[in-house]
Order: C-alpha cells, then sequence, then structure tokens
C-alpha cells in the first residue's frame, strides 16, 4: 500500500521505510552553478548565508521569489526539487504517505499534493502529525501536541471520544523554533568564549559555522551533566554550567505554556524527540510525555488501510481510532458540509468547488491562481502568486478565466490564446498544458462528506 511515511519539518524530513530512516535538512544553497540540498546545504548556513533558503517548507507558496532565480520561480519549485533529492537520498521508495505538522493549512496542503504530482514518486496518504502522535501515545488524555521546527513552534490540539483521537484546533508560534534557541546558545558559548580565554568564535564564519555544527551533539550527550564543554581549533576551551545552558529552554517553555491557554485547560503535552532532545525540557512539566522519533511512522503502519485509502480523493485524516483501539473513523480534507451562500459564485449554474486529480477545493469567495508544475496543476489564494491565469468573479458575480500575460490555457479543449477572458460555468474544464492535469468546475451539494455534482 505505501513504502515510505515522510514526516514534514522544515528542521528535516524524516523519510522512513520500514525500521530504517533517512533525515535530510530542509536546507537549499543557491550556488552560481546549481542548486545543493540537504545536509552539503546546511553545512553552509553560516558560510554563505545570503545563499541559503531554508523556509520554503515552512513557506510553501506560489509568491513570486526573485532571489531564487534562475533555478525556481517560487517555493513550490524549491520544494519539487528537494523532494526528488531527498526520495534519491533514500532507498527510492515508490508510494509515499506525508505526516503533515499541524500549521499546514489547505493551501499548504494543495501546493504540497501539487508538487508531488510531478515527483517521481505517489503521493498515496496524507496523515495529520498530531494524530498520529497521540494514537500511539501510552495513556494518552486530551491535550496538545508540539512539535519544534527550525522557524517556528506547530501545535495541535486533541481529544479523546468513543475510542477515537480527533484533532481539535491547531497554532503556530513564529519566533519559537529551533533556529531561534540555537542562536541564544550560540552568544552564551561566545560569551564564555570570550570571557574565558579572550576568543570570539563569531569573528570567522568557518568557526562559527563550527561552532553551530558542535551544537546538536554537545546538546543531546550532556544529558545531567552538571557542565559542558566547548573546544574550538584545539586550542580555545570554554566551560559553561548546566544551568546557564539550560535558561534559554526554562524561558522558551514559560512563554509556550502561556500560549497554551487558549486550549483551555492542558492535561497532556504530547511532545516530539526533537523537543525532547533539548536539554532540560522533558523533565519541566508533569505532563509532558516525549514521543519517539519513530511514532509517526508507527501510526502509519498501524493504520496504513484507513490512511491509503482507494476512494478517488486522498483522505487527510484528523481522526484515528486511539491506541488498542480497532475502529474505522476518519476525516478528510475533501468531506465538506453544504457550501455556504457566501462562498456559492453566482452567474451561470451554480459554482462553490474546484476539482484537480479527484481532489475538491472550495472557493471560499476568493481568486484562485493557478499554475503548472511540469503538467500538474497547482493554486493558492494569495495575491502575488505566480500564475498562469486567475480565476474570479467580476462585479456581477461571474466566474471568469483571466490569462495573465497573456498566457495560453484549454477551456473544455479549445485553446484559448492572446489573453482571452472567458466566463465559466459549472463543469468547465480547464487545462494549462496541451496535455496537462484537468481542473473541473463543480458543485458541492447536501451535507458533510457529499461530494461535486458535475452538470
Amino acid at each position: 500500500m505505501y513504502d515510505a511515511a515522510i514526516e514534514i519539518n522544515d528542521i528535516e524530513f524524516s523519510i522512513w521505510q520500514g525500521a530504517e530512516s533517512t533525515s535530510v535538512p530542509a536546507y537549499a544553497l543557491l550556488e552560481s552553478t546549481g542548486l545543493l540540498f540537504g545536509e552539503q546545504a546546511r553545512a553552509c548556513a553560516r558560510l554563505q548565508p545570503l545563499q541559503i533558503n531554508n523556509r520554503f517548507i515552512q513557506q510553501l507558496t506560489m509568491v513570486e521569489t526573485p532571489e531564487l532565480n534562475p533555478f525556481a520561480r517560487h517555493h513550490a519549485d524549491l520544494a519539487y526539487k528537494f523532494l526528488q533529492f531527498a526520495q534519491q537520498q533514500s532507498t527510492g521508495f515508490e508510494r509515499g504517505v506525508f505526516v503533515v505538522p499541524p500549521n499546514y493549512d489547505e493551501q499548504h496542503m494543495a501546493v504540497l499534493l501539487g508538487v508531488a504530482k510531478q515527483c517521481s514518486f505517489e503521493a498515496v496518504g496524507l496523515l495529520d502529525q498530531t494524530v498520529a502522535m497521540a494514537s500511539t501515545a501510552d495513556q494518552a488524555t486530551s491535550g496538545v501536541f508540539c512539535d519544534l521546527q527550525l522557524h517556528q513552534m506547530a501545535i495541535g490540539g486533541f481529544e479523546f471520544s468513543d475510542g477515537y483521537v480527533q484533532r481539535t484546533g491547531t497554532m503556530s508560534i513564529d519566533g519559537f523554533g529551533l533556529i531561534d534557541l540555537y542562536e541564544q546558545w550560540v552568544r552564551i558559548i561566545a560569551d564564555a568564549f570570550i570571557q574565558q580565554c579572550r576568543f570570539d568564535p563569531l569573528h570567522d564564519a568557518a568557526i562559527e559555522q563550527q561552532l553551530w555544527d558542535l551544537l546538536p551533539a554537545k546538546l543531546q550527550n550532556n544529558t545531567g551533566a552538571t557542565v559542558f564543554q566547548f573546544d574550538l581549533l584545539n586550542k580555545h576551551h570554554a566551560k559553561i554550567e548546566r544551568d546557564i545552558m539550560l535558561t534559554p529552554v526554562k524561558k522558551f517553555f514559560e512563554q509556550l505554556e502561556h500560549r497554551l491557554n487558549s486550549f483551555g485547560p492542558v492535561e497532556q503535552i504530547l511532545c516530539s524527540h526533537r523537543l525532547a532532545e533539548l536539554p532540560g525540557f522533558a523533565g519541566l512539566d508533569a505532563r509532558i510525555q516525549a514521543m519517539g522519533r519513530g511514532a509517526a511512522a508507527e501510526a502509519v503502519e498501524k493504520y496504513q488501510q484507513k490512511i491509503c485509502t482507494n476512494t478517488p480523493t486522498l483522505p487527510f485524516i484528523t481522526r484515528l481510532p486511539a491506541n488498542k483501539s480497532d475502529g474505522h473513523g476518519f476525516a478528510s480534507v475533501n468531506q465538506s458540509s453544504a457550501a455556504d451562500p457566501a462562498d456559492t459564485i453566482r452567474g451561470v449554474g451554480q459554482i462553490t468547488h474546484f476539482m484537480i486529480d479527484n481532489a475538491a477545493w472550495p472557493f471560499h469567495g476568493k481568486s484562485v491562481y493557478l499554475d503548472c508544475l511540469g503538467d500538474a496543476i497547482v493554486w493558492s489564494q494569495q495575491s502575488g502568486s505566480v500564475a498562469v491565469a486567475e480565476l474570479a468573479c467580476d462585479a456581477n458575480g461571474q466566474l471568469r478565466i483571466i490569462p495573465l500575460d497573456g498566457k495560453q490555457y484549454w477551456l473544455n479543449n479549445s485553446s484559448q490564446q492572446n489573453g482571452e477572458v472567458a466566463a465559466l460555468r459549472k463543469g468547465d474544464v480547464i487545462r494549462l498544458t496541451e496535455n496537462g492535469a484537468q481542473l473541473r468546475l463543480i458543485e458541492v451539494v447536501g451535507a458533510g462528506g457529499a461530494r461535486g455534482n458535475e452538470a
């Protein structure tokens, strides 16, 4: 059914194939001769900071990003190249399940699926990370799951009811990322070197990079140690008391705990291994339960028949049986309640959604920007997105397709050129390349779970 579970995090992608895992740092280095990804790129982050991009997973959009030229137009292009690289770094999986972080919204996933459509593997499942973790937790009660990302903290609420665990809400906190903690630690360490041996490691980019490279192992291997010792260039040495090194983590948790109040009373805090590996974090609160590195992959393996369905749509799983339960429940991102009248586009027929590759997406009363990645269609509702065409309503509520910069498109198998703007109706089919993916305009009717009725 699947041969890889791919856990998305902008620190690194974890690709699980059975009991084996491959970690690929989500870094891209833009050199004059081309792109470098993964560990090679990460190792240059402090040496060539202006040529590093480590936000393309967090900011997975089609918004034009000029600094990526000539290698990519936007972060979606960069993500496609990174996914191809990550597949090569593993043992070449063919059918992957994405474990999606709590901060990914509908548009993130739309771009992700469009990107994956062009990759040399097939996306066969979408699983919410919060539910994955809660479904495998020991003696779990309702609470929150927290995962540390590079630039922010991603939080998902969950609750248990009738033998199932359901995601209840999400939150992301900018400035609460691993890179923010590292910057505090690097400053503490640099101050110690200056005070103890009159040496400033931040005055040389290569030495600063070496210091950043030392941190992960130092932080993980000093569990319980009273002193952290750092050595640079085999001649500069600094010792730092554990309490001083723990100060950023304690302040970090105090601010996190305050933010968690928006979820109401929190009975349990599940934390990813990325958080659990921060020195002293796991012992800060009795409610904290550290999840193992392979917890998400374990959930995919355990519930693969519910995740990798044979339905025409690709479900986004936000509900699973609780640990030791054997139920059947799941929820899909494509399950829709009856369309809100405000989301219905008036004109010729009632259009509420557009369908790409059997996945239906609501208009939400906003313009939709369409672009092509190979023969796949990717879309965004974010202004400024790179696009071949825009779907937008005129003053009378009539939906129209507006080609940008006179670009060609196909409407119901008829080529449209020279910037032709066309009125649209329910059932119309749009393609951006002659033999590419299709976008169909549909109406979704009825109660939750209803699918679009085509004209």
